[in-house]
């Protein structure tokens, strides 16, 4: 069964971004691991109908050796409780086509693992055995712990629709817990391809682009030079500020990648004027 590439990719992103966003504050009952798949069953992999059990059914004969060998503390790797993680991935799962024509090797995602922790154990020991249990086990992932969602000042946050939309069911996102993580890194920088950005905004920094550097135009009234940005239609200074309006500065609205409210944080905004409304 060979699926196309890019599939295998959105769905190891969608796992890693559901993980983040979806924490609890409490420990998990389980560890996430990946076995090394040269040691797994590749029967009991390929069949659909198993979806857990104790290791040692999803083991071949190297890996209940190495399961014995690395047996201790008190820990008998054969019986502890796995279930699948990607039940529908398949050993034959390991290969697809580019567009190209070309075959691109995907990792065996199919030998990752939910391994419950036993019954009375303490979580990190539990994970700490298990993570330092190579060539059995390439990595165990720490869960990731949220103790608070992590929301803005700014005075238009809780009206935009990106956030809180309150038109549709499901059609907006739950940003909150990202921005534990992560709020946007000034070396990051985003080209803004639209009719301009206004430079004078005072929700957003403009690190360069057409605002400072052609956007030469003279005032009808005083007859002066202005070199700020200009966006006569509005759209391109939205796009902006949907990508990297300040984020806690107490007013306008909060962007995705704005910052945490210092002047250190935040991604870098480009004015990529393509010429339409200017006046």
């Amino acid at each position: 069964m060979i699926k196309p590439f890019y599939i295998h990719l959105f769905l190891l992103w969608t796992f890693l971004v559901s993980g983040a966003l979806n924490a609890q504050k409490e420990l998990p009952n389980n560890v996430v691991v990946r076995f090394n798949f040269k040691l797994l069953d590749f029967a009991a992999i390929d069949d659909p109908t198993k979806l857990g059990g104790d290791l040692k059914s999803f083991l071949n004969p190297d890996g209940i050796r190495w399961a014995d060998s690395l047996s201790n503390e008190g820990l008998d790797l054969k019986s502890l409780t796995v279930t699948k993680m990607f039940p529908y991935y398949f050993t034959e799962d390991s290969v697809s086509i580019s567009r190209l024509g070309n075959k691109v090797s995907i990792p065996p995602f199919w030998a990752t693992f939910h391994v419950s922790v036993p019954q009375k154990s303490d979580y990190w020991k539990f994970y700490h055995q298990i993570e330092n249990k190579y060539p059995l086990v390439i990595y165990a992932d720490k869960p990731f712990i949220l103790t608070e969602d992590n929301i803005p000042n700014d005075s238009l946050y809780e009206y935009q629709l990106g956030y809180f939309n309150f038109n549709g069911s499901n059609a907006d996102i739950n940003v909150e817990p990202a921005w534990d993580i992560e709020t946007g890194k000034k070396f990051i920088k985003v080209g803004v391809f639209d009719s301009g950005v206004d430079t004078l905004h005072p929700d957003i920094t403009i690190l360069g682009g057409y605002a400072y550097y052609n956007d030469i135009d003279e005032d009808p009234v005083s007859g002066l030079y202005h070199t700020f940005g200009k966006d006569t239609r509005g759209h391109g200074t939205s796009c902006a500020g949907i990508i990297g309006a300040k984020r806690n500065n107490g007013i306008g609205v909060a962007g995705i990648a704005g910052g945490n409210g210092s002047d250190t944080t935040g991604v870098s905004i480009l004015d990529f004027n393509l010429g339409i409304g200017i006046a």
